[in-house]
């Protein structure tokens, strides 16, 4: 019986600190103390696509691989919708905070193309930072 719960307790550890991680490139964001905020734009509104992360790194106005959610073993992770983005992370230990639009100019004169802006705040309830409501 102690072999089964000590078992149980490993797989149930092993699976909570997998959730912890949250890599953007080869960065895991979630073992940044210093990080409270972070913006998120998808690729596309229209298909499966990745999402562009902006957490402070330098060279992040491109979609370059490392502003992009990676998997453990380095591959991009795909979003079909905002839906599935926010509750990716808040299962990583982020809450949707805000959003707002921003406008860019198309290659085709006169088309502006208006994408949305996610921000996320790191949930840190954990840490005693937010109070519980005692209702």
């Amino acid at each position: 019986m102690k072999n089964i719960l000590s078992i149980f307790v490993f797989v149930v550890l092993l699976q909570s600190s997998a959730t912890a991680q949250l890599y953007v490139g080869e960065t895991d964001i979630n073992q940044m103390e210093e990080l409270h905020y972070i913006t998120i734009r998808l690729g596309s509104p229209f298909t499966k696509s990745y999402a562009l992360v902006d957490y402070g790194q330098p060279n992040c106005r491109q979609a370059f691989k490392r502003c992009k959610i990676l998997d453990e073993n380095g591959k991009i992770i795909s979003f079909r919708t905002e839906v599935a983005l926010f509750n990716f992370m808040r299962e990583k230990g982020w809450d949707y905070h805000s959003s707002h639009f921003d406008e860019a100019t198309t290659l085709v004169e006169g088309q502006i193309t208006v994408r949305n802006r996610y921000v996320f705040e790191k949930n840190t309830a954990n840490d005693g930072y937010y109070q519980q409501s005692e209702n």
